[in-house]
């Protein structure tokens, strides 16, 4: 689930105080009642006080509830993480049975949004509010006042399928820069995307970035580190310059020369990756020949074959499964990665690639997330 990439500490303290006000009435004594007279209400006035309520550390506490519904995941973004008391999360049958939907009702829990509710949601899918049965449209509703601290990503845990809360037949939302068969992509349950653990740092685990390393290609240090990165998939090294290399994986920087056409055969059980470079002011553009894998709904990393050609190398980028053929995407900078995991020895994906002139125009990605307070 969280284990290998989460934060070591959330808070410097495990307690704290705070003043809370507490109201109360207060009544005078009922007056005795005199011969021929009518009994007097009592006066009442409401009287506060401030008392220092202590607050302790969060924690869950997790109960089974076969009958529960898990669609609630209408917390508020808040990623204050101090309590009072601990929150009962009630889990079903199902959920229990899946790790990833633990996992995705604890990051909600810490202030993580379901991505459809981003404020910048409108740039990436249509929501079709007429698809949506009157009890889910609430978590349809965009949150507009949450800190991203992370681009958008289709893979994220925190993204809902394209059938979540669907009033009739047909997808409560659709891709808008993206053209894929329904929840090719959204609403995995495996586990956490990086993005997902990116953002759980930036928001409880980030320390003064003014002294903390530089780390490249969408990492960010480690939590109990300030000289180490914490990479993307597909990359490693201190500061997440190198293409993953190590027990079971191959991985290979290439620099590509303009006017000249590559390509690349994966066959059978392997783990590679090729992390392509291209000249400035180019693309690169990458022709899927063939894939022949296990099919998987939704398709997420180490399933078949994954690229990432978005400028953030921190999301997930595409990831394919099953059979394709006759595919093509251009990298959004002069840098793309591919990567395949071959799982059974009839795997394949026959892969060609070349550079294209020009820069990518969109700026769905422009928007500076340091800068937002925790």
């Amino acid at each position: 689930m969280i284990s290998e990439r989460s934060c070591i500490v959330f808070l410097k303290k495990s307690s704290c105080e705070e003043k809370k006000k507490v109201c109360k009435q207060v009544c005078s004594e009922k007056p005795k009642k005199g011969k021929g007279k009518k009994s007097k209400k009592p006066k009442c006035t409401k009287k506060c006080e401030y008392v220092l309520v202590k607050k302790s550390s969060p924690f869950i506490k997790f109960s089974y509830d076969k009958n529960s519904d898990t669609r609630d995941y209408n917390f508020n973004g808040s990623v204050s993480l101090m309590r009072t008391v601990a929150f009962e999360m009630k889990i079903n049958k199902k959920c229990n049975q899946n790790p990833g939907c633990v996992a995705r009702m604890v990051l909600m829990y810490l202030g993580l949004i379901p991505t459809v509710r981003r404020r910048d949601r409108d740039i990436f899918v249509s929501v079709n509010d007429t698809k949506i049965k009157n009890e889910y449209k609430q978590l349809y509703s965009v949150l507009p006042d949450v800190p991203l601290f992370v681009n958008y990503d289709f893979s994220s845990i925190a993204h809902y399928s394209q059938h979540y809360g669907e009033a009739s037949n047909g997808t409560t939302f659709s891709l808008k820069t993206l053209h894929l068969e329904t929840d090719a992509l959204t609403g995995q349950e495996y586990r956490p995307a990086f993005s997902d653990l990116k953002w759980l740092y930036f928001a409880h685990c980030r320390k003064d970035l003014l002294y903390s390393i530089k780390c490249k290609n969408g990492g960010y240090p480690k939590s109990g580190s300030s000289s180490e990165c914490e990479c993307p998939t597909g990359f490693s090294g201190k500061t997440c310059d190198k293409p993953r290399n190590d027990t079971g994986c191959v991985g290979v920087s290439f620099v590509m020369k303009p006017n000249k056409t590559y390509q690349i055969d994966f066959t059978g059980i392997q783990n590679r990756t090729f992390i392509l470079t291209s000249p400035a002011k180019t693309r690169i553009k990458i022709k899927i020949y063939k894939i022949v894998c296990q099919t998987k709904t939704p398709c997420f990393e180490n399933g078949c074959v994954q690229i990432k050609y978005q400028k953030d190398m921190a999301l997930t980028g595409l990831c394919f499964c099953g059979n394709k053929s006759e595919t093509f995407l251009t990298s959004h900078s002069n840098q793309a990665t591919i990567m395949y995991t071959g799982l059974t020895s009839k795997s394949i994906a026959w892969i060609e690639f070349f550079t294209v002139d020009g820069e990518y125009q969109g700026n769905e990605y422009d928007e500076n997330f340091c800068k937002e307070n925790l």
